[in-house]
């Protein structure tokens, strides 16, 4: 399984695999590509459900999983009072459950072997997983969210960096981006939301709109200069891909929520960066 969804998406997981008519003890792996809680919030539940097993993590998030205290903490400096209703209480994983494997590290999974790629810059702590024989990647949050709701304007394919606080570093996105295009795949899969292709393509727009995100981050004087921006690159976006109603596309893929995370996660990146390009003066 790849990503565990946030702690309340657990019966909707189990729900599914019975669906499939897939036995839950045939789980042996579960893989969380970082530890942001729409991915990794359900790691401890479901760890707790199938002790038999195998968490797989990054090596820097794995901490955060056996003892979530911390994320839980910045989790909820981020959301405020939403964290309980989108999120809940975080259960920890036990460490033996827990494998951080290396970067290129394989995972064989039935007849296939899936490679397990470290990817930092929407966080650190990022893994996307390779599907050679299927020219396929899981791309987690590294390659951006696709907005499906988009599809009544032909922008099924509409897809946006995401670039969440608190350690969101755009040069590290786009090398990331660089090196999973070379890799040569066809179709992503995003965990939000579902499949996109051609892959080249999107993999090399998401690495141009991150660098073109940084460079109105490092302009911005405030936080309200810089959503302001934002919004403004998007709806110009929409715009150029022929969207003649930008405000009703705007709030049918709830682009506003998106906006607020996205521009904390750029006001951040833009204020660490001043403090270095201070400390090296």
């Amino acid at each position: 399984m790849i990503e565990t969804g946030a702690r309340a998406s657990v019966d909707s997981l189990r729900g599914g695999l019975a669906a499939l008519g897939i036995d839950e003890e045939a789980v042996r792996y579960v893989v969380v590509t970082h530890v942001h809680l729409d991915h990794a919030g359900g790691a401890g539940a479901v760890a707790a459900l199938w002790p038999w097993a195998r968490v797989v993590v990054h090596p820097q998030g794995a901490r955060h999983l056996i003892d979530p205290g911390r994320l839980e903490a910045s989790a909820r400096s981020v959301y405020g009072a939403r964290f309980d209703e989108y999120f809940g209480a975080l259960v920890p994983v036990p460490e033996r459950q827990v494998w951080a494997p290396d970067d290129r590290a394989r995972l064989a999974v039935g007849t296939r072997e899936l490679v397990l790629l470290h990817t930092p810059g929407h966080a650190p702590h990022h893994m996307v997983v390779e599907d050679p024989a299927g020219h396929a990647m899981f791309t987690g949050d590294a390659a951006g969210v696709v907005y499906p709701a988009l599809a009544p304007w032909n922008l099924g394919g509409f897809h946006l960096p995401t670039t969440t606080p608190p350690r969101f570093d755009p040069e590290l996105m786009a090398q990331s981006l660089d090196r999973l295009r070379a890799r040569g795949p066809q179709r992503l899969y995003f965990t939000h939301f579902g499949p996109g292709e051609p892959a080249d393509a999107l993999l090399a727009a998401c690495a141009e709109e991150a660098r073109a995100w940084a460079a109105l981050a490092r302009a911005a004087t405030t936080p309200e200069g810089l959503r302001a921006a934002l919004r403004q690159r998007i709806e110009a976006r929409l715009g150029a891909a022929g969207v003649r109603d930008v405000g009703a596309a705007w709030s049918a893929a709830d682009l506003e929520f998106d906006l607020d995370l996205n521009s904390q996660g750029l006001w951040v990146y833009a204020q660490q960066a001043a403090a270095k390009g201070s400390a090296r003066a």
